[in-house]
């Protein structure tokens, strides 16, 4: 798809300047492999349009890339497996129901973590159904 029609329809119903850097990010996508649009840090995706992860226009950006129709981006977090010395991803729904509950049970081990919020990194990685819309030769 035209990735200026892609950006402009996922943008639709946005003002600016959120609007611009939720196009800015659509467009450097299209520059970027789909297989490196995982474990995106807010550092990282600040740094593709020039604005720091703080800022408050660039986290209206992102929190509105993943509610959009089509959701560009989806949130998940990585933490890491001291046992297992590897990076688990933790999926947004998991995280939520264990701040809900006060409680997370390690994924692979069973165990409860105490101040696990803390172990937890926030990243991002581009929706699939975003990948095919962003790829495919429709106009």
């Amino acid at each position: 798809m035209n990735v200026d029609l892609l950006a402009a329809e996922l943008t639709d119903g946005l003002e600016p300047p959120v609007s611009d850097v939720c196009m800015g990010l659509i467009h450097r996508f299209a520059t970027i492999p789909a297989t490196e649009q995982r474990r995106m840090s807010f550092t990282w995706l600040a740094s593709l349009v020039d604005r720091e992860w703080d800022d408050a226009i660039f986290q209206s950006a992102i929190s509105a890339m993943t509610s959009v129709r089509n959701h560009p981006l989806i949130l998940y977090f990585v933490m890491h497996d001291a046992v297992e010395d590897r990076e688990l991803s933790i999926e947004l729904g998991y995280v939520k129901e264990s701040i809900q509950h006060h409680i997370f049970i390690h994924p692979t081990t069973g165990e409860e973590i105490p101040d696990f919020e803390r172990l937890l990194v926030p990243v991002f990685r581009t929706s699939p159904a975003f990948q095919r819309r962003l790829h495919s030769d429709d106009a």
